[in-house]
This record gives C-alpha cells, structure tokens and sequence, in this order.
C-alpha cells in the first residue's frame, strides 16, 4: 500500500519534476521520478527524446518486478533544463517490467513500436498534447485492458494495438480523419467500438478478427478499406451505418452477420453505397432512421442501384418495390433475396 501511494503522490508532481542528468557518449541520462534510469537524445533546442530504459528483470531467476514509469517533463545537465517532447522508436520495446507509464503533458509524440510487446503493460496514462502515435507502438501489449486516445491526437499509425488481447475498452478521441491498417487487428476482447464523427477512413483489417457485438460508424465515414471488420465467427448485434458512407472494399463484413443494421439516413443512401465483393455486404435486419425494413420500397428518383447493395437481404425482406426511375441495376444487386 504504501509503495502504491508514493506512485501516485509522484504522478501529481511529475508535471513540475526537474529531474538533474548526466552526459556520456552523447546521449543523456538520468533518474525518472519513479526510480528507473531513462536515457535521453537531444532533438532539439533544449527538446529531449526518451530513447531507452534500464529494465531490472531477474534472468537467472527468471523474476519480473513491475515497473510503473513516471516520465518527467524536463531534465536538467549542466544547468540547462531541458523539455522531454517526444519517445523514441522502441524506446520501452520490450521491456517485459512495464505495468503502468505516465506520460507528461510535455511529450507529442510516441514513435513507431515505442512500448511494443511490453507484455505486462495495464495503464498507459497520456494527455491531450499527445498529436502523434507511430506504427504498433503498442503491438502486444497483451495485458492492456483500455485506453483513451488524446483529445489532440491526428495521427495514428498502422498496428498501433495490433494483438493487444486484453482490450475491452477504447476511446479514439475527437480529431482522428483515419483509422489505418491493422489498427485493432486481433484484439480478441474488443467488443464495442466508436467511431467519432472527424474519421472519414478505415483501413485494411483495421478491426479484423475483433468479436465486435457493437460497431457505431461515425457521422462521416466515407470508405472502408478491405477485411476491415471481418471475422470468420463474428455476429454483430448492432451495427451503425450514416448517410456518407459510399464504398466498401473487399471482404469488409466476411464471416460476419448483423442482426440489427441501422442505416441513418435514406435507402436512396444505400442503393447507392458500393459494395465491392458479396462479403463486403453487412446482412441483416435493417432499419431506415430507427425503423425496421420489411416491405421495402426504393423511393422515386433513384436511378442506380449498386451492385450487391442488396445481397444477401431474402432471410430480412419479404418485398422489394422499384420504381420507374431505375434504370440501372448493378451485378448480384438482389442476388439470394
């Protein structure tokens, strides 16, 4: 108890920590507010970069002792203080210890497989000035369980929690644009997720092999790229559709049916989304602005109806009405309806 206390009195004063450094070979090292010893590159005026951490683990007893990290926000040599802005490519990649880090207000950036395959990694504490996350910085963390992305962040690369099977928990933030490849990939504990309504883009298997029972698609999501929330198990029961969405790539929905689709907006909106492979189509019951879809009828004034658009729809639909105004059907359009 009294180890866990001292943690959390250092988090509260890890913001105006100044922590003193020594210089050996270039690169700068010194003592974080926790007790581990971090080492530092200079890239930038009077602007640091966690490069590397010394880890205690115990090889000839094969010993873990959890490290819970406090990152400082300056460090001092010499009479200098400098800013800790940014962690290094796999600066804590992988350091088996790690149970929980606090990053400070200070740091923007976490570069490309910064904690990956940190394995005993549970909490990660980030603020708002957080604006870039590099390619699987978190990759197998496999005991993270929730994570709340910064207010602030714009970039989020690919894989970032690729494999990271204890996810239940994600919040994406308020500035996201895209969702990029292999995000989410296998994280087989993610049940729900939501997408905010800034993302226009989900990439390739971004959310593949996730035994999504919720998916809520954000207000402006235009494209999403192949397999992204494929699963060869997978039942949604609720998924989110908005008026924007357009294109859909191969395979998005493959092994995965819906019991409840809601799309908010027109079915003019669906006949004109493309769907680039059967198993890109989410089947199931659907629902137009919270109604529930039977007897369907196409409104007067659609001319196109996509490919595929209805695939799959017999088990949901008991009567389709076309109008005049169609005068293109797309390939497999009411194939099995």
């Amino acid at each position: 108890m009294k180890h866990r206390l001292l943690f959390f009195a250092i988090i509260f004063m890890v913001q105006a920590a100044v922590v003193q450094a020594q210089n050996t070979n270039g690169t700068i090292s010194a003592t974080a507010p926790s007790g581990q010893t971090l080492y530092y590159n200079i890239v930038g005026s009077n602007e640091l970069m966690v490069s590397n951490i010394d880890c205690p683990f115990d090889f000839e007893n094969s010993i873990i002792e959890p490290v819970h990290l406090v990152i400082p926000s300056q460090v001092e040599q010499n009479g200098v203080t400098y800013t800790v802005t940014r962690i290094g490519s796999d600066a804590f990649s992988p350091c088996m210890e790690m149970a929980s880090v606090v990053i400070p207000n200070t740091v923007t950036y976490i570069g490309d497989g910064a904690f990956s395959n940190c394995i005993e990694l549970t909490s990660v504490t980030m603020s708002n000035a957080v604006d870039s996350i590099g390619n699987s910085a978190f990759a197998g963390c496999q005991k993270l369980t929730s994570i709340a992305l910064p207010n602030g962040l714009t970039y989020l690369g690919e894989g970032v929690f690729n494999d990271c099977w204890s996810l239940v928990d994600v919040g994406l933030g308020t500035s996201l644009t895209r969702i990029r490849e292999r995000t989410f990939y296998g994280c087989m504990a993610l049940r729900s997720i939501i997408i905010p309504n800034t993302v226009t883009y989900i990439g390739r298997e971004a959310f593949r092999n996730c035994p999504l029972d919720s998916i809520w698609l954000g207000d402006n999501v235009d494209s999403i790229d192949y397999y992204a929330f494929s699963n060869n198990v997978g039942i949604t029961k609720y998924l989110r559709v908005p008026a924007s969405l357009s294109w859909l790539g191969w395979g998005v929905f493959e092994g995965r049916s819906c019991d409840e689709i809601h799309l908010d907006g027109s079915i003019a909106d669906w006949c004109n989304t493309y769907f680039s492979s059967e198993y890109s189509v989410p089947f199931g019951h659907l629902y137009i602005n919270a109604e529930l879809q039977t007897n369907l009828t196409i409104p007067d004034g659609v001319t196109e109806i996509k490919s595929r658009a209805f695939y799959g729809f017999g088990f949901y639909l008991t009567n389709i009405s076309i109008p005049s105004t169609v005068t293109t059907i797309g390939g497999n359009a009411f194939q099995f309806v």
